[in-house]
């Protein structure tokens, strides 16, 4: 389900750039901060590690903060950021005690998003829905106790992304936007090798609820 509500934000983000290409459009840039979370959990039916065990998970909830830059074209917007993340590990196996952990992660981002400025309320201010991309290209990841992990790659993430966002003009050139998005991807190489340590015949899944709920605030300046 996941796979497919990806499918589905990239192509819908093609079409409308494209049916938007044509249209006059004006060139802005500005820089603003993120706020976002995220969740997954991991389930097996006989217990991971445990074959005698009739249930167990691993839930992750992922608080991440950001700073970006954007260049914005009317239709189109592209943004380079980094965001820092705490993440935290709930591990329960039915009849055992629940442990936890958390660990840090640093990501340089690259976005892209389509956006259509569509509702105006008087002159100061438009509102748009938007439908794009992110891609989280992880730095660094570090436990509580400051060991590094030696392949922050695998937890590289690519995704899909919607919602609504607003302007509001200070004056002609200065603006102030805000945006509220929800987000879905596919799962991270980490999150797969984490999947290979269940026994062969645990029932086991990576659930379909891979979403960021996250919001955006940034100062522009129009050229």
């Amino acid at each position: 389900m996941t796979r497919r509500c990806l499918l589905v934000l990239v192509l819908a983000a093609i079409v409308a750039g494209g049916a938007f290409a044509q249209m006059n459009f004006s060139l802005s840039a500005g820089v603003g901060g993120s706020i976002s979370t995220d969740n997954i959990m991991i389930i097996s039916s006989n217990g991971y590690g445990y074959p005698s065990k009739n249930y167990s998970y691993m839930a992750d909830t992922d608080y991440t903060v950001g700073g970006y830059a954007f260049f914005d074209a009317t239709y189109a917007e592209l943004s380079v950021g980094i965001s820092s993340s705490t993440v935290s590990v709930l591990y329960s196996v039915t009849g055992e005690p629940n442990s936890d952990y958390k660990y840090f992660k640093t990501d340089l981002y690259i976005g892209i998003l389509g956006k259509i400025p569509c509702i105006r309320i008087g002159d100061k201010i438009t509102l748009f829905p938007f439908l794009g991309l992110i891609y989280y290209n992880t730095l660094s990841v570090e436990d509580e106790n400051g060991g590094k992990y030696p392949k922050p790659g695998k937890f590289n993430q690519l995704w899909g992304q919607t919602g609504w966002g607003m302007d509001i003009s200070i004056n002609p050139n200065i603006y102030l936007r805000a945006k509220l998005l929800l987000g879905a991807r596919l799962p991270t190489e980490y999150e797969k090798d984490i999947l290979k340590g269940f026994p062969s015949d645990a029932d086991n899944s990576i659930l379909d609820s891979i979403f960021k709920y996250g919001a955006n605030i940034a100062v522009g300046y129009r050229f």
